[in-house]
């Protein structure tokens, strides 16, 4: 995430050294630490590592990352080699907030709100995480002023400024740092503010996957690729099957520019032809799928919609490998039209013919 642009109001030793004890696989075997690794973590470490529900999700525990300070201001870092498909970390929610909630406060009276149900340890969390005071609206700041100017709470001009100045960065964390945790296929009425998760940056081409479990409320993140020692582990922020120039403006709600190789690099454009034709393919199976999806796409690729299911395999196919070819591999949407077709692959061609296909989807990148 961005640096912070204020960090006074929060313990710098609260998670400045933090260093991720989560749990390996069972079937990834596990590596000796340091002793450097395996000491020194503080208070908020503990609290991270068992979460903040109390749990303790710990059996086989190791140093898999450490969250340390870079050019984008804070960011995650494995401490050792690992492997693809380690899970990172699974952690439950700081805050959980749902639009409709508390209708009749504004909306930084609400986080505020939230934000007083913290313990102070957990309030010292929040408040290490980066933000940037332009993500809030004029009119939040407007109402804000006003709701804090006619209260009676505040017996003075200093206080007040106080006051203002603190739900400001409040809701300026909260807009810096939010993620979607709403049930797939369901209205983004739901986000939650993670203690480690908020720390991850972007890449259009990330090395690490992340899915939340609306029912465990949990955050897990899977490596997708193997992992150096002092590798940056980088999850997706957006739909990454836009183009470049749409990605860039959804950037813009995080305040930074993403300068990865398919945004940047000498073949953005080659980026941008997959990822539109694996865009295509995608809308093209859900209507395939779906049947009254039909109606939803665009006229060009009406033509392209397979009239059984074997042409639809054979599209499927495509995508995995595009996928692959992207390093877009743990994308939902595209694995999931994949493994759709699976059905037709297992009863209708020839089992070896199957696990040739099958396979490629777990081949590494």
């Amino acid at each position: 995430m961005p640096e912070p642009q204020d960090t006074s109001g929060a313990k710098d030793s609260t998670l400045s050294s933090l260093m991720g004890q989560m749990t390996v696989e069972d079937d990834i075997p596990s590596e000796n630490m340091n002793d450097t690794q395996n000491r020194n973590f503080d208070e908020a470490n503990e609290l991270s590592h068992r979460g903040f529900d109390g749990s303790n999700e710990d059996q086989n525990i190791q140093q898999l990352f450490e969250i340390k300070r870079c050019e984008k201001g804070l960011g995650i870092f494995a401490v050792r080699g690992i492997r693809r498909g380690t899970r990172l970390f699974s952690e439950p929610p700081l805050l959980l907030f749902s639009q409709g909630e508390d209708e009749d406060l504004d909306w930084g009276e609400y986080i505020k709100k939230k934000f007083d149900q913290l313990r102070q340890e957990e309030q010292e969390v929040y408040l290490s995480l980066a933000y940037h005071l332009d993500l809030v609206t004029e009119e939040i700041v407007q109402t804000i002023n006003n709701r804090i100017a006619e209260s009676a709470r505040y017996d003075s001009k200093e206080s007040r400024e106080l006051a203002v100045e603190e739900q400001i960065r409040l809701v300026a964390i909260y807009d810096t740092n939010n993620a979607c945790v709403s049930s797939v296929n369901q209205p983004p009425t739901d986000f939650g503010i993670f203690p480690i998760f908020s720390k991850a940056n972007h890449s259009c081409t990330p090395n690490a996957y992340w899915s939340y479990n609306p029912e465990a409320r949990r955050m897990t993140v899977h490596a997708i690729r193997d992992l150096a020692p002092g590798e940056e582990i980088l999850v997706s922020y957006c739909d990454l099957l836009q183009p470049a120039w749409g990605r860039a403006q959804e950037f813009q709600r995080y305040c930074f520019q993403c300068t990865c190789e398919a945004c940047e690099g000498e073949l953005k454009a080659v980026h941008d032809e997959r990822r539109q034709r694996l865009s295509d393919i995608d809308a093209i199976l859900q209507a395939y799928k779906m049947r009254e999806g039909y109606r939803k796409l665009k006229p060009s690729l009406l033509s392209s919609v397979p009239g059984d299911d074997k042409k639809a395999a054979i599209l499927s196919d495509e995508a995995v490998l595009l996928t692959k070819e992207e390093g877009l591999v743990g994308l939902e949407l595209t694995m999931a039209q994949a493994l759709y077709i699976t059905a037709y692959v297992v009863n209708t061609l020839k089992l070896p013919n199957m696990i040739i296909w099958l396979s490629r989807m777990r081949e590494p990148v």
